[in-house]
């Protein structure tokens, strides 16, 4: 539940810096053509359901996973990208200091509090999909005694404003007691809404609302999409009108509007929203120009390359040396430096560096980063003999022990002759970022200096061997780093 809940949270802190986009231009483009905020609606709708993204020179995301799980269940000072240095040097103390854990605890309190988060997120789904579906069933209650008019327009009694209702098979819905000039208009915008298929988009609207109910970004984007949607219908139906027949139309609207209320899950009413607004656009409607209509449509282009798009990732951010040492295979990289060709020995970081380690793997043909902090994982040298093979060796300070991650493409990984007690082998679990259960095996020897983990992952078949030089140690973080891996493999 909880790996879910990141995953929501990420998207939703990157989806918010397009909707304070959307809000910003809502206000630019007042003139535009009003099917433009719905067509930005449906970019900020991608951004939230769509399970992955390019990354591009041209995005104005600060950063795509502002909180990194691997770093929420492993790292001993918990910390966040928010993709913008400032904030990160006064955020970052603050949580570090706050969220470490105390010595002996077996959990960080940030990964303690993303389960309940995660819980709590799932209780408001459940209140929210309770919510609509009540609401459904009241509305289903009213209008059980409508009777047929024509087609698929129904006249009841308990109807106060007309609306539409159902998705697959939706249906108008008036009042008995309406006048046939006020009908002629209140259908027409009615069937424009179904010829625009907002009685599917904004009960989908809705479901997005639902899921990312703990944003209070999605609450406001949701109610502009509501009021959005009227305004681009009635400029649908007048769109063929003459000054009488708007003057017409906005007397229906005032006849039938609903002062005060906002139908949340109800369905597509015709005198909800900002009457006075709506009145003033019917009344000044012109149509728009060819040129207006283009820019529009450059406008959501460009968004979309914009804010539906990642940044792209740097591929080493550490201290860089000034000049190039060799000794042997070792190679220290300088700035500007390319990755080394295949079976050379790259120091990738020293004690107290944490780099990003997903952008030296990609030729490999998957991401891979090593859970890490000043304090756990250190010396890090990375070797790739050739395009199937990889290694990194490095230092776990909690054990005081030198280990080597292996990593090979369609084949298994040459491993230490060790004799292992099977009374002491464990099996750990894990998630990866596509949700896939990983198990992990865990084995070491009688006397409990040499641990061996090994997993696989799709066409990946991976180990980590440990020699420790003390015994009684706890192995634990063996198959706690080989976790902090999985948990970032996609």
């Amino acid at each position: 539940m909880d790996t879910i809940f990141w995953e929501l949270l990420n998207r939703s802190i990157a989806a918010g810096w397009l909707i304070l986009a959307v809000m910003a231009l809502r206000l630019l483009l007042r003139k535009a053509p009003k099917w433009l905020p719905c067509a930005l609606w449906a970019i900020v709708a991608i951004r939230l359901i769509c399970p992955f993204s390019l990354e591009s020179a041209f995005s104005l995301i600060p950063s795509a996973e502002t909180v990194n799980p691997a770093v929420v269940r492993y790292v001993e000072l918990p910390s966040v990208d928010s993709g913008i240095p400032a904030v990160n040097e006064v955020l970052n103390p603050v949580v570090g200091e706050a969220l470490a854990p105390a010595p002996g605890d077996s959990a960080n309190p940030l990964y303690i509090g993303g389960l309940v988060a995660g819980i709590v997120w799932a209780f408001g789904l459940t209140v929210m999909s309770g919510y609509a579906f009540i609401s459904c069933l009241r509305m289903r209650a009213r209008v059980r005694e409508a009777a047929l008019l024509r087609e698929n327009i129904w006249v009841c009694d308990s109807v106060g404003s007309p609306f539409i209702l159902g998705i697959v098979r939706p249906r108008i819905y008036l009042s008995s007691g309406m006048e046939a000039e006020q009908q002629r208009y209140v259908i027409a915008h009615e069937r424009a809404h179904l010829k625009r298929r907002d009685h599917f988009w904004k009960p989908f609207g809705y479901v997005l609302l639902a899921v990312y109910w703990f944003h209070p970004l999605m609450w406001a984007a949701y109610l502009m999409f509501c009021r959005d949607i009227e305004f681009a219908c009635d400029e649908k139906a007048v769109r063929d009108m003459d000054l009488d027949g708007r003057k017409a139309y906005c007397r229906a609207l005032l006849a039938c509007s609903m002062p005060g209320k906002m139908m949340v899950s109800y369905p597509l009413a015709f005198g909800e929203g900002r009457i006075k607004e709506r009145v003033k656009n019917v009344l000044h409607y012109r149509k728009p120009a060819l040129w207006a209509a283009m820019a529009a449509v450059c406008v959501c282009v460009v968004t979309a390359v914009c804010f539906l798009t990642d940044p792209e990732r740097n591929v080493v951010d550490v201290p860089m040396e000034e000049e190039t040492a060799n000794d042997g295979d070792w190679q220290i990289m300088t700035e500007g430096e390319t990755l080394p060709a295949f079976g050379e020995l790259v120091s990738i970081s020293r004690a107290g560096d944490s780099p990003d380690l997903q952008a030296m793997f990609r030729d490999f043909g998957i991401m891979i980063q090593l859970p890490g902090n000043n304090n756990w994982i250190q010396d890090r040298e990375y070797r790739q003999p050739d395009e199937d093979h990889m290694e990194i060796c490095y230092h776990d300070a909690v054990l005081d022990a030198d280990c080597k991650l292996l990593a090979v493409r369609g084949g298994a990984p040459e491993l230490p002759d060790i004799v292992c007690d099977a009374s002491l082998e464990e099996t750990w679990e894990g998630a990866a970022v596509s949700g896939q259960m990983v198990y992990v095996r865990v084995q070491c020897s009688a006397d409990g200096k040499e641990v061996l983990a090994t997993w696989e992952y799709e066409e990946y078949q991976f180990a980590i061997y440990a020699e420790i030089p003390l015994e009684g140690m706890d192995i634990g973080a063996v198959p706690k780093t080989a976790l902090g891996v999985i948990s970032n493999l996609e």
